[in-house]
């Protein structure tokens, strides 16, 4: 498929894509291991950009292939992989979150709370909504965060969490709630974010076989507001054309869509988060037959607090599948939040406590989305040297995705190849579109990782694109095969 302007936010952006120096176009030198890989798994397509490599040991941390290793290129989301070393320093691999409700005043004897129920996310970044039966974690191919490149919505009840505290509530007797529901408060009087389904309502559009009138579904979505849908069914279109937009407590969905045999997944972000958990939560109660008081006033003055609901999270190792394994930003952010909540400190101030020469870095975020983020190659690799060789490596061996076979990294190294899962690491993409001269750009593709040479040594890899034009949305795909192909050259070079 072509790209066309309405796929994609657009951005005014000018490329310069000439030749010149390492690892680009055709003054690419013979002489050095990155090069002679970068010629081997690069095709002409993706070289009229900019490629940066550094290769180490990781025993010593000496440097075994170079190429543009001290230039300046987006990481995009290879930053994760120092999130999540932030987050497991801190908090620890084994920890779980604890969420709880607690009843605020007293009861009556009949069922009937005189207060208000307090729910407390104790900082779990979804509260359950992405735990399996099993009390797994589930993670999809494409996380719902990035719809646009193929993401589904999770198969787990993003409020699954929410009914199974409701459902405790009522077993405790409570049958009634005079006050309200509130949202607890941390010690500085601010309020403990309760994060469901990532603060995103997924639409669901469906087409029927008949008909030119799309079906639209928004989960989750509380009950009392309103879903304002007018989607038409276009067999004129290549792609769909949609708009969300909020009005106060309603959701406006218009636009058209192909027929097609797939939903189309939109994301809404919800404006009012703590409306939303508040509304998703009383629903919660009321499908557990406790009721609400409708004027939901909070009682003043009701004393003393009972834990009547409690749950907990798988542990954050699992946790961090979510970050490392489908790269959702929303969820890496929640977890890095609530880690610096802990050693009350900024974000960004428990990412420069893990990075090794923070001086090398440029870092406006913890998940790689911001453009203005810079690094070099090398500083990558040496920095993820001292991460993987430190008290957080095997959570690294046991979560980051498999070279061809898992997470974001499934599919771009062919099965039968000899370094097929002889590597692990995260990927990166950023892209942005050029105004001027009509077409998608590859902003950065990155890979961050460590693996197993030909000859047995074990190997830190850091490589980045940049610059790239691209022509077909399938290009953006073909991107991150290459980069596992250049991977895949590099281990055979060593």
């Amino acid at each position: 498929m072509r790209l066309t302007y309405s796929i994609f936010a657009l951005a005014l952006i000018v490329v310069t894509t000439g030749a010149g120096g390492q690892c680009t176009g055709a003054n690419v030198p013979t002489d050095t291991i990155g090069a002679q890989a970068f010629r081997r798994a690069v095709p002409d397509a993706f070289r009229d950009g900019r490629w940066g490599i550094a290769v180490l040991d990781r025993r010593s941390g000496e440097i075994l292939a170079t190429c543009r290793a001290t230039e300046r290129f987006a990481p995009a989301s290879t930053v994760k992989i120092f999130s999540a070393g932030a987050v497991t320093s801190v908090l620890g691999p084994n920890f779980r979150f604890h969420a709880s409700v607690r009843a605020q005043g007293r009861r009556d004897g009949n069922g009937l709370l005189l207060g208000n129920l307090i729910l407390d996310s104790g900082g779990d970044p979804a509260l359950g909504g992405r735990t399996l039966p099993n009390g797994h974690v589930a993670i999809e191919r494409v996380d719902h965060s990035y719809p646009r490149l193929g993401g589904v919505s999770t198969r787990t009840s993003a409020v699954a969490g929410l009914d199974s505290l409701a459902r405790q509530v009522a077993r405790t007797g409570i049958r009634r709630v005079e006050g309200s529901v509130l949202l607890a408060s941390d010690a500085n009087g601010r309020t403990i974010p309760v994060h469901l389904n990532d603060d995103d309502v997924d639409v669901i559009i469906t087409t029927p076989e008949h008909g030119v009138v799309a079906n639209v579904v928004a989960l989750p979505f509380p009950s009392h507001w309103r879903l304002d849908a007018r989607v038409s069914i276009d067999t004129t279109l290549d792609e769909s054309a949609i708009r969300a937009t909020w009005r106060g407590h309603v959701l406006s969905i218009r636009g058209s869509v192909p027929r097609a045999s797939q939903p189309v997944l939109v994301l809404a972000p919800v404006v009012d988060v703590e409306r939303f958990a508040r509304e998703l939560f009383r629903d919660a109660l009321r499908r557990a037959a406790v009721a609400l008081a409708p004027a939901a006033v909070p009682a003043r003055g009701t004393g003393d607090e009972t834990v009547v609901a409690s749950l907990e999270s798988p542990p954050l190792e699992e946790l961090l599948d979510v970050t490392l394994k489908v790269s959702s930003n929303p969820w890496t952010l929640h977890l890095v939040e609530a880690a610096a909540a802990r050693r009350h400190v900024g974000p960004m101030q428990l990412l420069r406590e893990i990075v090794s020469e923070p001086a090398q870095f440029v870092l406006r975020d913890v998940t790689g989305e911001d453009t203005g983020n810079l690094v070099t190659p090398l500083a990558m690799a040496r920095a993820a040297t001292a991460l993987f060789n430190g008290p957080s490596g095997q959570v690294f061996a046991r979560h980051l995705p498999r070279l061809g076979r898992e997470g974001t990294l499934a599919g771009v190294l062919d099965s039968n190849s000899t370094m097929f899962d002889r590597a692990q690491g995260k990927s990166g993409t950023l892209l942005t579109y050029d105004l001027l001269n009509g077409r998608l750009v590859l902003l950065s593709k990155g890979f961050l990782g460590f693996g197993t040479a030909a000859s047995g040594r074990e190997v830190v890899i850091a490589a980045y694109a940049s610059g790239i034009p691209l022509v077909f949305v399938e290009d953006v795909e073909r991107a991150g095969h290459v980069m596992g192909g250049l991977v895949e050259a590099l281990l055979l070079s060593l």
